[in-house]
């Protein structure tokens, strides 16, 4: 998300400067589009398959049985706070900061005693719950009030797109994750995440309205330039 959210943060500059309402909204549907696809599949694969991903990384089932819990809780924490990335760099394109710099201090009042709180209590365990706890409560914040200032109108399409990436992954994974083999092959636990991860994001792409335009598109241009040789 950071990654589209960096590459799209000069057109939406460009367009703010022209004040350009179209396209700026027309950009931010197609960043918003491409977030739910790439993010969504990608960051439910890695929650579901925490435990799977540590033992690829590491080799060792230990540390894996002992770190996935944790390393799930704080990944979907950052799949959270991804899906505002691309509404974040809307609010900088505009010049405004104020809304992160309140959350900052808010998160900094509320959630510190509460992250020192379940550290001391819970460990690494504590950790992730409370980034958890942070993204649950700054993502609905983020997404209605950089939408009501910048763009009226689109926080529904967002979370539509959004909403069908997530219904669409999360049946995709879980059915993986129920048919996932036993194995002690680093090589081919990452194959067949691989292979869950085409499967969830070729859903989502199809899923999401933008997406699967934008492919129907594609498709129809490559069939068009193969006839014209």
């Amino acid at each position: 998300a950071n990654i589209i959210g960096s590459a799209v943060f000069p057109r939406f500059t460009a367009f703010v400067a022209m004040a350009d309402r179209a396209g700026l909204a027309r950009v931010y549907r197609k960043s918003i589009d491409l977030v739910a696809v790439a993010l969504i599949p990608t960051g439910v694969i890695l929650v579901v398959f925490a435990r799977e991903f540590v033992f690829a990384w590491t080799g060792s089932p230990a540390t894996a049985q002992a770190v996935a819990p944790a390393a799930a809780l704080l990944v979907a924490g950052q799949l959270l706070q991804g899906m505002a990335l691309v509404p974040y760099y809307l609010g900088l394109a505009h010049g405004s900061v104020r809304l992160n710099l309140r959350l900052g201090i808010a998160s900094i009042v509320v959630i510190t005693p509460v992250l020192l709180y379940l550290i001391a209590r819970h460990g690494i365990i504590g950790a992730g719950v409370s980034w958890l706890i942070l993204n649950i409560c700054s993502l609905p914040i983020n997404m209605y009030f950089f939408h009501k200032w910048f763009l009226p109108g689109e926080l529904s399409r967002c979370l539509r797109s959004l909403w069908l990436s997530s219904v669409t992954a999360i049946p995709c994974v879980l059915v993986a994750r129920w048919l996932a083999p036993e194995t002690s092959s680093r090589l081919l636990v990452l194959l067949y995440l691989a292979l869950v991860w085409s499967i969830a994001v070729a859903a989502s792409a199809i899923a999401v309205p933008g997406t699967r335009a934008l492919a129907r598109e594609n498709v129809l241009s490559l069939l068009g330039v193969a006839r014209a040789r």
